[in-house]
């Protein structure tokens, strides 16, 4: 499968420190627009969440 980007959470921290508050916020951006299937619902509560984490576990080893 071809990684998904998420630009709008990229241009967000773009130049910023990666401070967890900052990092949640932007990772908002990464379903703005999502449109909820039903069964899928859960999808968009999560990702926010595995977006921030994946960043933050980057920033760790950067």
């Amino acid at each position: 499968t071809k990684p998904w980007r998420a630009r709008a959470v990229e241009d967000a921290l773009k130049g910023k420190v990666l401070e967890p508050e900052a990092v949640r916020a932007a990772s908002l951006l990464a379903v703005e627009g999502a449109v909820d299937h039903g069964a899928n619902h859960y999808k968009i509560e999560l990702a926010p969440r595995v977006v921030a984490r994946a960043i933050l576990k980057m920033g760790e080893t950067a």
